[in-house]
């Protein structure tokens, strides 16, 4: 069961997170429910050093603090 991620944007505190959730397994195979884990996109940028190499080789956008719509 492969895990998955969804970027959206948190609106009351007007900044991008990264939702990665991944469905598991009990011992015999069967799905007994799926992990969370919610990350700002700039403060994994500050402490992981593959993705801020991606930024920095132009294959990712760097992440600004807070993010509006402009609206």
């Amino acid at each position: 069961m492969a895990g998955h991620y969804v970027i959206y944007k948190q609106s009351n505190f007007q900044q991008y997170i990264l939702l990665f959730y991944k469905p598991f397994e009990d011992k015999n195979g069967e799905f007994t429910g799926v992990a969370y884990a919610f990350v700002n996109l700039y403060e994994e940028y500050l402490i992981n050093d593959t993705f801020a190499s991606a930024i920095d080789d132009g294959i990712c956008n760097m992440p600004p603090r807070n993010c509006t719509t402009g609206e």
